[in-house]
């Protein structure tokens, strides 16, 4: 349950990329004439929250009015899904969603923004009848199904299962909302910067610690929801703006988006339980300088997009008595037009009482302040060498093996970003739906002993990267300037031994716990989770149609194994078909 807290520590981290009159992603589109507009790329097309080069749809004076739109299908096959079990053999759906960015514009200074979803991961066709209760697919027959319906896929208890037992847990139904309104904001540039209210994007991209979800920049795989906070934020140039106070004459400060030194400063509200009291609330305040070169010579080498990002956050709970400080970096930058490479890591670091609170109701002990120490990096490097690019990536995010909490006083783990994907089958679906089970059967522990705070619900991974090492070699080939083939091999090793929490905590039985861990399948902690090898398909037609075939095979290690040392061959295939505007 340590892996609890800190993916909620990472949802709002101040990499705050709107620092002007417009959306960063707009200005590149504009201004840049490197390759990342290209769409060869399918991780770099435009997003449905892009402001597109195009007309908005209604313009009138400088009032403007614009809409995209984004339809997207996924038909996904597994099999096995579960590698030592029955529950989860052969799985097979097809979810869709139709994303909308609503936007009004009045010359360049005033912006409303909202981002709505519909039938956000409901499943395709009549899944079941829904009487105020969860879809029940027995419902009827078959040859009667007359009307699809909004059902959706989540992880539930098994008829007659005992709700403390992990292997109880499967997939199975769940009512969907059709309309979900996922953000709403408004900006005003007030002359020296740009100030930001609402809920919005907690990143612009993809980061490990944050994915607006509006892009499609993974290499392999797609993102869901993507990360948001309910912020207030101001972003200025502050050299310009000294220089043209300095002149008196405001045309000298450079107004460009793609070049200079950016500053930003944002707050978070995060929790508000009980509104009559302020202990129990949890806020964050986070700021933000990075450094923009959009081309320049070093020894007759034309070095180009050269982004360096540091920031940092603090975060407050007194009721908990949480203090958590975040620190992210990021360096990136173009050789001519044939070697790229971008590098990311973060910190985390300070303490909290939360996790032990729940801890202590099932292990017996008295609740302790943990300290937070977790680390986690992304580096990529990609060599164009004419139509195909070779690509070398490596993953790591710090874990922890012993769940209590008086053992070394320390939380290690670090979650990257749900939506930025590391790999297509391993993380995103083997391992999220081991620990999803492992999640359910905690928190139905913790809701009989009556917590107060449940953070095993946040101990499934959701997909995310996490407690790993990993080196993953990619090689595209670029058919035309519409068609890629991608093949990538993902070996991945674990940070500490994979333990599962709750199971381990219940079976302890003394002072050691090596003879009483046990990872998600209930076999002794692992190293290795296995090797994924990975096949993407990508092509665009009409400027506007997106199709993507991919596919994964898994071949496990001993993190994945049982107690029998059992764990099976993973297959995936995934056909996607999106439609932008």
């Amino acid at each position: 349950m340590q892996r609890s807290l800190l993916i909620w520590l990472f949802l709002a981290i101040f990499a705050l990329p709107v620092m002007a009159d417009q959306p960063e992603s707009a200005i590149n589109k504009e201004t840049s004439d490197d390759s990342s507009n290209e769409v060869v790329e399918t991780e770099d097309s435009e997003s449905v929250s892009d402001s597109l080069v195009r007309p908005p749809l209604i313009q009138v004076g400088k009032a403007s009015f614009d809409l995209g739109i984004e339809y997207r299908l996924r038909n996904i096959y597994i099999n096995p899904l579960q590698l030592n079990g029955l529950d989860a053999v052969e799985v097979g759906y097809g979810i869709q969603r139709l994303r909308t960015a609503w936007s009004f514009d009045w010359d360049d200074k005033v912006k409303i923004n909202a981002q709505i979803d519909f039938l956000d991961g409901v499943l395709f066709g009549d899944n079941g009848l829904i009487y105020g209760d969860s879809p029940y697919p027995n419902e009827g027959t078959s040859s009667a199904a007359r009307w699809p319906n909004e059902a959706g896929i989540a992880v539930v208890l098994k008829e007659g299962g005992d709700p403390l037992d992990s292997d109880s847990y499967t997939y199975g139904l769940k009512e969907m909302d059709p309309v979900y309104v996922r953000r709403a904001w408004g900006e005003v540039w007030i002359g020296f910067g740009m100030l930001r209210v609402g809920r919005m994007p907690a990143h612009d991209g993809r980061n490990i610690l944050g994915n607006s979800g509006d892009n499609d920049l993974n290499r392999f795989g797609s993102v869901g929801r993507g990360n948001t906070a309910d912020r207030i934020l101001f972003g200025t140039k502050p050299i310009q703006i000294a220089k043209a106070l300095m002149s008196g004459d405001p045309s000298e400060a450079d107004s460009r988006q793609d070049r200079g030194l950016f500053f930003g400063m944002a707050y978070d509200r995060l929790v508000d339980d009980a509104i009559q009291l302020s202990a129990d609330d949890a806020g964050q305040f986070g700021t933000s300088a990075y450094y923009l070169i959009p081309e320049f010579d070093l020894f007759g080498v034309t070095i180009r997009d050269i982004k360096l990002l540091g920031a940092f956050a603090y975060r407050n709970s007194d009721d908990v008595q949480t203090d958590v400080f975040i620190t992210p970096f990021e360096f990136k930058f173009s050789i001519e037009d044939d070697f790229h490479l971008e590098f990311q890591a973060a910190v985390i670091w300070g303490k909290t009482r939360e996790v032990s609170d729940a801890l202590s109701l099932m292990s017996g002990r008295t609740p302790v302040v943990q300290d937070l120490l977790g680390y986690g990096m992304f580096a990529i490097a990609d060599y164009d060498l004419g139509p195909v690019t070779f690509t070398l990536e490596f993953d790591y995010a710090s874990g922890d093996d012993d769940p209590r909490p008086e053992a070394d006083n320390v939380v290690k783990d670090f979650f990257f970003a749900e939506d930025t994907k590391v790999g297509l089958l391993l993380f995103p679906q083997v391992l999220a739906y081991e620990t999803a089970c492992s999640a359910a059967a905690a928190t139905a522990t913790l809701k009989g002993l009556g917590a107060t705070a449940l953070p095993s619900t946040r101990m499934a991974t959701g997909g995310a990267f996490t407690n790993a090492i990993a080196l993953f070699p990619q090689v595209t080939w670029h058919i035309t300037d519409d068609i890629f083939i991608r093949f990538g091999a993902l070996m991945a090793w674990a940070a500490a031994p994979v333990t599962d929490p709750h199971e381990t905590l219940l079976h302890e039985d003394g002072d050691s716990i090596e003879d009483d861990a046990v990872n998600f399948n209930g076999g002794p902690p692992g190293n290795y989770y296995g090797t994924e090898f990975d096949l993407r398909i990508s092509a665009r037609l009409w400027g506007h149609f997106y199709f993507d075939l991919e596919g994964a095979i898994l071949l496990p290690g001993d993190a994945l194994q049982d107690e029998h040392g059992d764990a099976v061959m993973s297959a995936m295939a995934e056909a996607r078909f999106t439609f932008r505007y």
